[in-house]
């Protein structure tokens, strides 16, 4: 049925995990037949869309748990990024819960405040919100081996606190550190100046008339470029290095009013349509971006299927710019497609058509009071600078000191080598589980929801087993570690995010892939479906039980 739905051949292996999203086998393998001991509770850090599913899955076990909000309000990086024409590039109705859909969405790709509403519904209808204590920041976690529990130091308002629990969940994420270039002279400019993660009230930026300086070409300045073109007397954007664009015809599409009737009246509609999305918009991709070591044309594509889709992207680039060869050499890049984050056309060649916008691909020397100056000299003279520079994604959990059962810190234990088992555990941190944890960010499509509700099921599932053991403490054994580290880097090497020559924000400064799975969405879910006492080294409070 689904090579049938798809046309092509999907691989045996996607049965049983879409039985369970399609509610055939609604029997989690995990967690049937088990419950969770009534001592064991949780604390969770972070009200984002992953903590918000740590909060629901626990919830429904009736385990104890207490989320720790630093923001106002749920949402996470859906809360914290207000940007004009923020939105997702995954299609919504699969970046969404499995037990939750929005047979309502009112677009393909929805903008920031429909997501952002779809998660406070969320929180309000699996009675969440009771369980939040917003505005703490968490700024120490320590694990206490006297007791085994987690001791979790936060602030506000300059108050300190502690709370404890058995287990610890992070769901703090990646993409939450802006990451501002250090530029000579930035701290003498004169106007305004700001991330495009940290985007300022209304009433404290008027573009409108304005010389605006975008520093960045990335999945943000994607979004809003467009709109601050139409505001801006001049927009100037540097440019250090070119990124693929797709076009996607449904991106910006409503849904009609006849798909919603579809989606909420005919049975398993939606679920069939969800399973489309994770396929042409995730796995059904992973194979193209393997390495063919017969190909001839290593440094430009991967294999014959790679290479046919950069001449794909290049003609729609050409089609867009066909008035404007002059743009075309600055934009074309010269890597294998997806090789960095793939990006998703929201106009952005009409925009660099604009008679108001330029498009500079010199490298920036300084920047003094009144503008930009380039390393050919040239200078741009600005009233607003809007760094769209990204995040520090490899610097997982940088700002959240963690120390461990050796009195390590967590980012001691890694520096700049960020590692888990499944991106989930580490040894010498017991009852320490990550949530978008290090190689667990996708880059070949897919949903971060799908991850986040995949490491749940494997985090509940361990919390049962502790359960059926009389274990009140778990620490993943090292080598079990190492070597799924090992197969995740041997994987790596074989995909285009390690193509030679090709430096990007998935990798630390040795060139190690950090942020991405290297697995399809299939493989990731048969590896977390169930948890293994037997990777684990077990205690109890009266004994240490090596298992």
């Amino acid at each position: 049925m689904m090579s049938a739905c798809l046309g092509e051949s999907v691989p045996e292996s996607y049965v049983p995990m879409m039985a369970q999203e399609m509610g055939f086998d609604d029997q989690d393998q995990a967690t049937s037949d088990r419950r969770i001991d009534r001592s064991i509770d949780a604390l969770i850090i972070g009200a984002g869309v992953s903590g918000i599913c740590a909060a629901i899955a626990l919830g429904a076990q009736d385990v104890t748990y207490t989320v720790l909000e630093a923001n106002e309000d749920v949402g996470g990086t859906w809360f914290a990024n207000r940007y004009p024409d923020c939105g997702v590039d995954t299609p919504n109705h699969f970046y969404s819960y499995s037990f939750a859909p929005n047979p309502d969405w009112a677009r393909y790709f929805s903008k920031r405040e429909e997501i952002h509403q779809y998660l406070r519904d969320c929180v309000e209808k699996f009675e969440v919100r009771p369980h939040i204590v917003f505005g703490e920041r968490v700024v120490k976690a320590t694990w206490s081996e006297s007791d085994l529990l987690w001791h979790v130091e936060t602030t506000r308002a300059g108050e300190r606190r502690t709370y404890s629990a058995r287990a610890l969940i992070v769901a703090a994420g990646q993409l939450n550190r802006p990451a501002v270039p250090t530029i000579d002279g930035l701290d003498q400019f004169e106007g305004l100046e700001f991330h495009s993660a940290q985007w300022p009230s209304a009433d404290q930026v008027e573009l409108g008339g304005a010389r605006v300086a975008v520093v960045g070409t990335g999945a943000s300045a994607m979004q809003f470029v467009p709109r601050v073109a139409e505001q801006a007397e001049r927009v100037t954007i540097f440019q250090r290095s070119p990124q693929w664009i797709r076009p996607i015809d449904q991106y910006h599409a409503r849904v009609s009013d006849h798909v919603k009737w579809l989606m909420r009246h005919v049975p398993y509609y939606a679920a069939w349509f969800r399973f489309t999305l994770a396929w042409r918009y995730g796995d059904g991709l992973h194979r193209t971006l393997r390495r063919d070591p017969t190909w001839p044309f290593p440094g430009r594509s991967m294999n014959s299927t790679n290479e046919r889709h950069r001449r794909e992207l290049e003609e729609h680039f050409e089609q867009q710019l066909r008035e404007r060869p002059d743009l075309l050499d600055k934009v074309v890049p010269s890597y294998p497609p997806y090789a960095k984050r793939m990006l998703v056309d929201n106009g952005w060649f009409e925009t660099l058509k604009r008679s108001n916008v330029d498009l500079i691909v010199d490298p920036i020397a300084r920047i003094r009071p009144d503008g930009i100056v380039t390393m050919l000299d040239d200078v741009f003279r600005v009233d607003t600078i809007i760094f769209a520079t990204g995040f520090r994604a490899t610097a997982i959990l940088e700002d959240l000191e963690i120390v461990g059962r050796s009195r390590k810190s967590l980012t001691e234990s890694w520096g700049a080598n960020p590692r888990a088992y499944l991106g989930i555990t580490v040894p010498d941190f017991p009852n320490l589980f990550l949530l978008y944890g290090p190689n667990t960010n996708l880059a070949h499509g897919g949903s971060i929801i799908f991850q986040a509700e995949c490491q749940m099921r494997y985090v509940v599932s361990m919390l049962s087993e502790m359960t059926m053991a009389g274990a009140d403490a778990v620490a993943v054994k090292e080598d079990v570690h190492d070597e799924y580290n090992r197969l995740v880097d041997r994987e790596h090497e074989e995909l285009v995010w390690s193509h030679p020559g090709v430096r990007s924000w998935y990798q630390n400064a040795e060139g190690r892939v950090v942020t991405n799975s290297p697995w399809t969405l299939v493989d990731y879910w048969h590896l977390t479906r169930q948890a293994r006492l037997s990777d684990y080294h077990m205690t109890s409070s009266d004994s240490w039980r090596p298992a």
